[in-house]
């Protein structure tokens, strides 16, 4: 069957639109990088995109997604243990029920 020139560029176009999702897709998991919370810049500001309760060797630890906006990627860190919240207070926060946070790390204790 002969396709018209219309047909076709549509064809095309939406062939283009899942190409470039895809290669959105490994863009984003190019630029993700998993640091210890030691690793992150002092006095930084990062933005909190998302969190989850994880299940490690150790326990449970929070995970959060930072964004770094100085290197423009995004970060996994685990939170010191010391820090913890309930698997609901984390939905609420992944759904946008609270105000947005951001991590600002303000390096190690001297003891």
């Amino acid at each position: 069957p002969v396709l018209s020139s219309k047909s076709l560029f549509q064809n095309i176009t939406r062939k283009l639109k899942r190409t470039m999702a895809f290669l959105q897709t490994l863009k984003s998991q190019a630029n993700t990088v998993n640091l210890s919370i030691g690793e992150l810049v002092v006095d930084e500001t990062y933005p909190v995109r998302t969190m989850a309760n994880v299940n490690t060797k150790f326990g449970i630890a929070v995970s959060c997604v930072l964004i770094d906006v100085t290197n423009t990627r995004t970060i996994n860190v685990f939170l010191p243990k010391s820090i913890r919240m309930t698997d609901e207070d984390i939905s609420q926060y992944n759904l946008g029920g609270v105000p947005a946070v951001s991590l600002v790390y303000r390096g190690l204790n001297k003891r």
